[in-house]
Parts: C-alpha cells; structure tokens; sequence
C-alpha cells in the first residue's frame, strides 16, 4: 500500500472511526499473527467505548522488537469472530 493509499485510509476510515472515542475497553486478546504482506507481529483484539457508552471493536497489529515496534496495521469496526468476545454489546 503507498503513501496515497495510507493517508486515505487514515483520511476516510480509521480517524473517523476515533472521532468520539472516549476510552479504550478493559478487554483485550493478544495473539501472535501474521499480516497478509508475510510479516509476523502481535494482534491486539479490543474494543473502544464511545462517548454514548457504544463499544466499537478494533484489531492493531504491532511489528517489530523492542524499541523499533510499530503499528502495521489496523482494522475499525470488524468483528474477529474467534478473537473479539461476543457478548451483549460486544460484537453481539
């Protein structure tokens, strides 16, 4: 993905989605995983609370070690339906 493609997608979907973000949820999965581009990294399954209590679920990959990690990706809005915790409120 460019450069282009990454600020339109920052642009139009992801700072959108934190727009009325008003805290990251208690709940979180870390799992060991691998990007579709062959990289491996840590899968961070959580939730974040908007500020009329909606809980919108978020996935942040993180690769990289020690002080060289970054985030690689990020998805907003998507269930991982063996990942996220299904539950009143939470990808229910």
């Amino acid at each position: 993905m460019g450069e282009s493609a990454v600020r339109t997608r920052l642009q139009n979907e992801v700072l959108p989605f934190f727009a009325d973000v008003a805290a990251v949820d208690t709940y979180e999965t870390v799992a060991k995983g691998a990007l579709p581009d062959g990289r491996v990294g840590r899968m961070h399954y959580t939730y974040v609370r908007t500020f009329s209590g909606l809980l919108k679920p978020i996935t942040v990959a993180v690769v990289g070690a020690d002080e060289s990690l970054r985030v690689a990706y990020i998805a907003v809005g998507e269930c991982v339906s063996d990942r996220h915790p299904r539950s009143e409120g939470r990808c229910d």
